[in-house]
């Protein structure tokens, strides 16, 4: 009952709608993280030079109704080819328990100046089963660095290309 005299208070009836939704069912959810070593919130990298870094990787089964035993997985960096080098293993396989956290150093190496995020991490299992889904959430996904070029000179020669006879001016400059 709606009434809207100020003497008779407001009545109304509480409805709900439930709408039945399936989720896909995770066997196993996998959280990762890549952070460089010794860095500050945005770090600032030197093109060429290595970084370390620390990939993390732990799982969960909680989301699955058929607990599953543990198996050997594999990840993978993918790593933009006109950004990064990887120094090491950017495939590897691993074991992991339940709530058991695998640490793995990874060398790191900027090719280019610019801001970048740093490379994505895939989890798999090291071989295919049936009816297994695996998920990965990646905690470090937007995380990203500023490289620089770290040269400290550079020499140019200035002229008209291919043309050696001309004279050819040699420019050298120091950038600390």
């Amino acid at each position: 009952m709606l009434n809207t005299s100020d003497s008779t208070p407001i009545t109304t009836g509480i409805r709900e709608l439930l709408i039945d939704v399936q989720l896909p069912e995770v066997t196993y959810a996998f959280a990762a993280s890549l952070c460089i070593d010794n860095q500050t919130f945005t770090p600032t990298l030197l093109v060429g030079e290595i970084q370390s870094a620390t990939l993390r990787l732990s799982y969960t089964t909680k989301w699955s109704r058929n607990r599953q035993p543990n198996r050997e997985f594999v990840y993978e960096l993918e790593v933009p080819p006109e950004t990064w080098l990887v120094s090491g293993s950017r495939i590897a396989k691993f074991e992991a328990e339940e709530g058991q956290e695998v640490v793995q150093s990874i060398g790191l190496v900027p090719l280019r100046a610019g801001v970048y995020t740093l490379p994505q991490v895939q989890v798999r299992l090291a071989s295919h089963v049936d009816d297994v889904i695996l998920q990965t959430e990646l905690k470090s996904q937007y995380q990203t660095v500023t490289v620089v070029d770290g040269t400290k000179s550079v020499t140019v020669a200035l002229g008209v290309e291919g043309q050696l006879s001309l004279p050819t001016e040699i420019v050298h400059v120091a950038t600390g």
